[in-house]
């Protein structure tokens, strides 16, 4: 069930259909609440629609559920980087790296963050 929710998500975010992505995506985190990877979808649909609190705050919930979840750390990085909290990225790339050290786009953000 909530693998199907998630497919249908990422189509209608695909079609940019976000009403009925942030309907579906709802209802799967009602379904499972700690699910990073709906979180992530949040954010990404919270993203396209200019709701950038909510989508930074879908972020952080997503890689607080996950720690080794790379897009959900991107993404919350980028985000970070691009409102000007440089420093919080700095940390979240960097503790990343130390306990994923292949994860070769977080060494790139982190080069980005440190510029």
């Amino acid at each position: 069930m909530i693998g199907e929710l998630l497919r249908s998500t990422e189509l209608a975010c695909q079609q940019r259909r976000f009403d009925e992505a942030d309907a579906k995506c709802r209802e799967a985190l009602a379904l499972d609440p700690e699910n990073a990877h709906a979180k992530l979808l949040a954010c990404l649909i919270a993203e396209a629609t200019g709701d950038r609190a909510r989508a930074l705050s879908m972020a952080r919930e997503a890689a607080a559920s996950d720690p080794a979840f790379l897009e959900a750390h991107v993404k919350l990085a980028t985000l970070l980087r691009q409102a000007g909290m440089t420093s919080e990225a700095i940390e979240i790339c960097a503790e990343f790296v130390r306990r994923n050290p292949a994860a070769a786009i977080m060494h790139g953000i982190l080069g980005l963050c440190l510029m």
